[in-house]
């Protein structure tokens, strides 16, 4: 019985599998098998943490649009109980370290893995060198990684700032007709021609000069009587 589980890594193919290969090695196998840049393989020990009494586990890489591919395959003796998927994402979490990048889960065809391990793995046997009449198999070489760019961040038009509106000069007022700023003892505007009304003086004691209400009769500061 064999369970698979597929990945995805934005991050070029011979630094994934090293990162496998460091893991395997340092982690989680013993005695691993390598078809360089192909495949890793070792033994599932049994541990009480993951239920796996016995089997292997195969890990295929495949170069994978701007990334890698891989196929995490489970080949367990034990099957009921076996938390393979829990191996799996130790497994993964651990390479993560190294790669500094996220496994991100994948839905791939596994025939894929398979047939690209079968094309590089005769590609790199010293015994499969073709026939002078035959025609060769094109070896599949991994694409260059091209690191993904940092978004850019959308652009916002700058704020325009506007002054503060500011309060009239004093000693000033404005024709009434056509809005022009004029002296404030100005009789006709210089603009239009029109005559500027004048407000009457408010009335003051005729004594000491303070200012009066309409119905007083006596300056409440100098005592004055008003007329």
């Amino acid at each position: 019985m064999t369970r698979d589980l597929c990945y995805f890594y934005p991050c070029p193919l011979n630094a994934v599998y090293g990162a496998f290969v460091q893991t395997a090695a340092q982690k989680f196998g013993k005695d691993c098998k390598q078809t360089p840049m192909v495949s890793i393989s070792f033994g599932l020990n049994f541990s009480m943490k993951y239920n796996m009494n016995g089997g292997a586990c195969t890990i295929h890489f495949m170069p994978y649009q701007n990334g890698t591919a891989i196929n995490i395959r489970y080949s367990v003796v034990q099957l009921m109980g076996a938390r393979y998927k829990k191996h799996a994402q130790d497994l993964t979490l651990y390479a993560n370290n190294i790669l500094r990048a996220n496994a991100q889960p994948a839905n791939i065809n596994v025939q894929q893995f398979l047939n690209y391990a079968a094309t590089q793995t005769r590609a790199q046997s010293p015994m499969a060198q073709p026939a002078q009449n035959a025609r060769a198999v094109p070896q599949q070489t991994p694409p260059q990684y091209q690191p993904q760019a940092a978004p850019q961040a959308a652009y916002r038009p700058p704020v325009q700032q506007y002054p503060s509106p500011q309060r009239p000069a004093q000693g000033v007022k404005f024709c009434t007709n056509c809005g022009k700023q004029l002296p404030a003892d100005a009789r006709f505007c210089t603009n239009c021609g029109k005559e500027i009304a004048v407000s009457a003086p408010a009335p003051a004691c005729p004594n000491c000069g303070k200012p009066l209400q309409a119905d007083e009769k006596f300056c409440v500061r100098c005592g004055t009587k008003i007329n």
